[in-house]
């Protein structure tokens, strides 16, 4: 499945419409991966990715990326850890 949002989106914009499928897909526990080119192709706000991300860990989903592979998520993880948790 592709979510490729056309147009001129801002780094914070999260109200796309291929992103918020793929959020609805999320949630539905509909996917067992996502799979993108680098972290910033879902967004170049790092709370937003450590959002996103705990979204997909809350549903199994593993979040990988071409350059990376797996190790991303160890990365995230390890911020998740040293962050302040956002309400």
């Amino acid at each position: 499945i592709n979510y490729t949002d056309l147009g001129d989106y801002p780094p914070e914009n999260v109200d796309r419409p291929g992103y918020k499928r793929m959020i609805n897909d999320i949630t539905n526990n509909n996917l067992d991966v996502i799979i993108t080119v680098i972290p910033g192709k879902i967004s170049n706000d790092v709370n937003l990715i450590l959002d996103f991300y705990k979204l997909c860990r809350d549903h199994q989903v593993d979040f990988l990326t071409a350059n990376e592979g797996p190790d991303v998520m160890k990365t995230l993880d390890i911020l998740l850890a040293k962050l302040p948790i956002r309400e």
